[in-house]
Parts: C-alpha cells; sequence; structure tokens
C-alpha cells in the first residue's frame, strides 16, 4: 500500500491557497511588487505551482520563503514555506526529508490560532507515519488531527485522515476498526463529491478486505475504486488497483483473469514511468504463470521482476546522491555571494576612508578607527572562513554517511534478494520433483530441463561469497580482524555479524540464515560470551566498531 502515497500525497497533506492552477509567470510578475507578508505566502505557492515539474525551483522557491519569513518574524509564512517544501519532498517519495520539515513547522502550527493548520501538518506527519510502517506512532497523530478537525464547521477536511487512520489500524490487524473508520471516509466523500478521498478510501477498504481472505468482496471494491480513477484519470492509482485486482483473481484461482488484469496494469505502469509498480506486478505475474504452469512466460516475468527490481534502487540511490550534491551547491553558492558581498562593502568603506583625508586630525582619528574596524573585520572573516570550512567539511560528511548508507542497503537488499530468489527457486524445484514421479517420456524430458534451469541458478554457496566480497570493499579486513581476534567464531556466526554490521534486523537475519527470531538472539547472546563483553555493551554496539 505504499506505493498509493505518491500519488494521494497532496491530497493527504492539504492545501490552504485557493488558487490551485495560478500561472507561474502570474506570480512572478507580481512577487517584487508586493509587501514582505504577502510575498511569504507567494514563495509558498510557486513552491506549490513548480514541484511537480521542477522540484529542485520548488525548493529553492520555497527556502526563500522560507527566509524571508524568518527574517521579518512571520510565523505564518514560515509555517506554509515549510509545509510546501516537505509537500514536495513527499510528492518524490523522499519522505524522510518531507518528515523533517513538517516536524518542523509542528510547533509554528501549534502557535497560530487557526488550528486548520494544525490538523493539516498532524495528518501529514501520521501520513509520513504510515509510510515508514511506524503505526503505532501514526495512530495517536492522526486521531489528534481528527479531533480537531470535529471541532471544524467544514468536515469534509475528514476524509484523508479517515482513510490513513483507517490504514493504520488495518497494518495493526484491527480490522473492525480500521474497516469503520475507511467506511465513514467512503461515506463523507461520496456525498461532498471528493473523488480523490473517494478513490482512497476504497483502495484501502479493498486492501482491507484483501488482507482478511475476503478476495471477491475485495474485487468488488476494486471495481469502484478503478472506475473512479479511470473517470478521473488517476494513471498511478489504476496501476496499483489493476494489479491488487490480479492478486484477488489469482487467489481465487480465476488465472485467467489474474493474468488480464495484471498485464493491464503492467502496460500502464509502464506509461506513468512508475517502476516500483512494474517490479511488484512482474512478481505478480510470475506467480500467476507459475501457478498455470506456463514455464516460459514465468521465467521471462522472474527475469524482468529482477530488472526492475534493480532498475528500483538504482534510482533511489541517484536521487539520494542528487539530493547531497543540489544541497552542497547551494551552500557552496550561497557562501561564494557572502564572499563577494563582503569584498563589495571593504572597497566602499576605503573610499569613504580617502575623502577624508583633508584634515589631518579627522585622518589620523580615521586611520586608528579603520584599523580598529579592519581587524574586528578580519577576526569576523576569519571565524566565518572558519564557520564555512566546517559547514563544508560537515556536508562532505553527510555524503560519505550517505554514501555509505546507500552500500548498507545494497547489501542488505543483494543478500534478501538472493534468498528471496532461491527461496523461490526452492520451491518451484519441489513442485517440478513433484511432477516427476510418473509423467510420460516426453514431458519427463521438458521437467528435466526445467530442473536443470532451476539447479544452475540455485546458488546459495555462491551468493554468500558474492556478498562477502562486496562487503569486504565497504569494510576491509572486517572477518580478517573477527577471526584474528576471535578465532572460535563460527562461519555462521560471521555471517550473523556481518549481517548486524549493515543494520540488519533479527528477523532479516532469521530469514537469511534460515532460523527463527529467537535463535538469532540466542547467538547474539552466545557471541556476546565468546568476545568478554560485559555489562551494558552489546553485540550489536561492539561489532559497529570493528
Amino acid at each position: 500500500m505504499r506505493l498509493l502515497y505518491c500519488f494521494f500525497f497532496v491530497l493527504l497533506t492539504g492545501w490552504s491557497y485557493s488558487q490551485g492552477h495560478t500561472a507561474v509567470d502570474s506570480l512572478l510578475t507580481v512577487l517584487p511588487k508586493q509587501p514582505d507578508t504577502t510575498r511569504t505566502l507567494t514563495y509558498a505557492e510557486l513552491c506549490w505551482e513548480v514541484a511537480q515539474t521542477n522540484p529542485v525551483q520548488a525548493r529553492q522557491y520555497g527556502q526563500a520563503g522560507l527566509t524571508l519569513s524568518r527574517k521579518i518574524g512571520s510565523a505564518r509564512g514560515e509555517f506554509e514555506n515549510l509545509q510546501q517544501i516537505g509537500i514536495c519532498y513527499g510528492r518524490q517519495a523522499n519522505y524522510a526529508q518531507a518528515l523533517s520539515y513538517f516536524l518542523k513547522a509542528l510547533p509554528i502550527a501549534e502557535s497560530l490560532p487557526d488550528k486548520t493548520r494544525l490538523a493539516t501538518v498532524l495528518r501529514s506527519i501520521g501520513g509520513i507515519y504510515n509510510t515508514q510502517q511506524a503505526y503505532t506512532k501514526s495512530i495517536p497523530v492522526l486521531t489528534r488531527s481528527l479531533r480537531l478537525i470535529n471541532r471544524q464547521t467544514n468536515q469534509a477536511d475528514k476524509t484523508g485522515t479517515l482513510s490513513l487512520l483507517g490504514e493504520a489500524h488495518l497494518h495493526l490487524k484491527q480490522y473492525p476498526t480500521g474497516m469503520s473508520l475507511l467506511k465513514q471516509s467512503m461515506t463523507i466523500a461520496r456525498t461532498q463529491h471528493q473523488d480523490y478521498d473517494y478513490a482512497l478510501a476504497l483502495s484501502f477498504y479493498a486492501w482491507g478486505l484483501q488482507a482478511q481472505g475476503q478476495f471477491a468482496e475485495s474485487i468488488v471494491y476494486d471495481q469502484q475504486c478503478l472506475k473512479v480513477m479511470r473517470t478521473q484519470q488517476y494513471d498511478y492509482g489504476i496501476a496499483n488497483t489493476l494489479n491488487r485486482l490480479a492478486s484477488s483473481h489469482y487467489r481465487l484461482g480465476k488465472l485467467q483473469e489474474a493474468e488480464q488484469f495484471g498485464l493491464q496494469a503492467l502496460t500502464t505502469a509502464h506509461q506513468v514511468g512508475n517502476w516500483n509498480e512494474v517490479k511488484n506486478i512482474e512478481k505478480n505475474l510470475f506467480r500467476i504463470y507459475t501457478a498455470a504452469d506456463n514455464d516460459a512466460k514465468a521465467t521471462r516475468h522472474f527475469s524482468a521482476f529482477e530488472a526492475a527490481q534493480d532498475s528500483v534502487f538504482g534510482q533511489q540511490r541517484s536521487q539520494a546522491i542528487a539530493e547531497v550534491e543540489t544541497r552542497y551547491q547551494i551552500r557552496l553558492k550561497d557562501q561564494q555571494i557572502a564572499g563577494l558581498n563582503q569584498k563589495s562593502q571593504l572597497q566602499q568603506y576605503l573610499l569613504g576612508a580617502g575623502v577624508l583625508g583633508g584634515v589631518l586630525l579627522l585622518v589620523v582619528l580615521g586611520l586608528l578607527y579603520n584599523r580598529y574596524q579592519l581587524r574586528d573585520k578580519e577576526k569576523r572573516a576569519i571565524e566565518q572562513q572558519r564557520e564555512t570550512e566546517h559547514e563544508l567539511n560537515q556536508t562532505q560528511q553527510e555524503k560519505l554517511h550517505l554514501e555509505l548508507d546507500l552500500k548498507h542497503r545494497e547489501l542488505a537488499s543483494g543478500a534478501l534478494f538472493a534468498y528471496q530468489k532461491n527461496e523461490m527457486l526452492g520451491d518451484l524445484k519441489t513442485q517440478v520433483d513433484e511432477l516427476m514421479i510418473e509423467p510420460d517420456k516426453p514431458q519427463r524430458q521438458k521437467l528435466k530441463a526445467i530442473q536443470k534451469f532451476i539447479q544452475s541458478n540455485l546458488h546459495f554457496d555462491e551468493d554468500w561469497n558474492a556478498f562477502r566480497l562486496h562487503f569486504e570493499q565497504v569494510h576491509p579486513r572486517f572477518f580478517e580482524k573477527l577471526q584474528s581476534n576471535f578465532p572460535d567464531l563460527t562461519p555462521n556466526e560471521l555471517k550473523l555479524c556481518a549481517y548486524t554490521r549493515i543494520n540488519l534486523s533479527n528477523k532479516e537475519i532469521a530469514r537469511l540464515l534460515n532460523v527463527n527470531s529467537s535463535s538469532v538472539e540466542m547467538a547474539r547472546y552466545r557471541m556476546k560470551k565468546k568476545v568478554g563483553l560485559e555489562g551494558q555493551t552489546t553485540i550489536t554496539d561492539f561489532i559497529q566498531t570493528v
């Protein structure tokens, strides 16, 4: 369900301006003529207008409005620009950055008399928590947003909050509460003719039915959702809904209908460039064709799934690096401008001192004064230069930390994907082995060919060796240090150390080691004894220092 957030993000965060489609040229024309208080709001509106087509420019407008708002002390201007920059990041699915701006906007909204803005930013924060699967955090935040909205006369704002709150309860398997909240959202949205809200509530409701195994009922609501989305041309949501319809038909054993919906979903996702959705659809089609015994198509869609997964990870990595580079360039540009302004001010000051050269006493006094001022300026310039160098070093450190984090995620993604691939192929091999019991001769030859293909792609040891090779490029001599200091560590304990070093959870490590989570905890306890740790120091803290 996380894929829906990028499409519905603007709806969930809300927007307080009435000119949703005002031309950017018109706003830029009136901007220089406006008083500062109005300009802060115009910058926020410009941020909104260009966020979809030019997100970097949109954030620059938002930052300009933020700087001006803080300069003149406009709390409303500061809130609106923080909110719009957060929305801009949310539209790009950069939810961590979006959350940081919404959290900065929260205390400002608390101080404003109009609590509509407070309800809006709380809903935004709750939506982000849902994308991070932090449902125990999102529920109290969204519940507070809902209480604030209930005090208002306009109940139309309730639908987005109700849908998010319902979705959070569904993920916590609190199905009656979640479904009831979504029913309320659908009723209000349908009455108020809010097509975005109605489609979102229908989509969450259909997913809730599917999660409870009510696949036939889920299909009914998904078909209603699909009708609304097609009428309003919500292409991102269409691809997601079609894929869910394919999954429900597959669960009901209706493989032909499942194939049709899956192929429609794949075409739509390709048209809008939604590669994350393409990845999920390809995986779904692989399962459908495997169940239909169409090995050729199953193999083709599995290969497409692998390619789409690589493409999604590459896009996420490029986006994160580009974001760091953009922040670095903006800081560098601001520092260069500040340096030029300082140089210009110094030249003007020296020119003024020359004019006073007619009177000796005044010249002497002026020179003494100038000397004092110049020393003070030089001192401040040196301090400013040190601060600048510190900020640049800090930015470089952020970039290095981000690259290390990306490499960790790449290692984790590769390890989990290798496990997922081997597990899927292992299941498929078991099914083929069962079919080999009493087949006729031509069929036996085909099944042997499939067995050979599966066996050639099962590389448990090779997958670990490839992971270890990439891991040691990121953390040189990691295994050498461990084996040198603690030679009695077993191969599985070395694997546990590596997976812990890249911050995998117990659940993920358990999947990779083919054990349960409690076994991972016990292994951590035994390792703590082996390496001689005492007190409050955990094995995780120790491994991070190796």
